[in-house]
């Protein structure tokens, strides 16, 4: 199991960053949530990013595994 601690649009992807919201607060519904590995919960932050009509930029996360590791995704 992983949980997400953090989760941003990575700048610099797309050329039109600038159209991206300033604060990634609609990340906030992901922050806390476990997931059984990495792939899954990208599919969760990539399923938001496209509900909300945002331009397809990469979503970073920092994700805290079972034993104790945090890692940048």
């Amino acid at each position: 199991m992983i949980t997400i601690k953090a989760a941003w649009h990575k700048q610099g992807y797309t050329g039109e960053d600038h159209l991206l919201p300033d604060a990634d607060t609609h990340f906030e519904d992901l922050i806390g949530r476990q997931f059984r590995s990495v792939g899954e919960a990208r599919k969760a932050c990539d399923r938001l990013n496209t509900t909300r009509s945002e331009r397809m930029a990469p979503i970073g996360m920092l994700v805290l595994f079972a034993d104790g590791m945090t890692r940048e995704v």
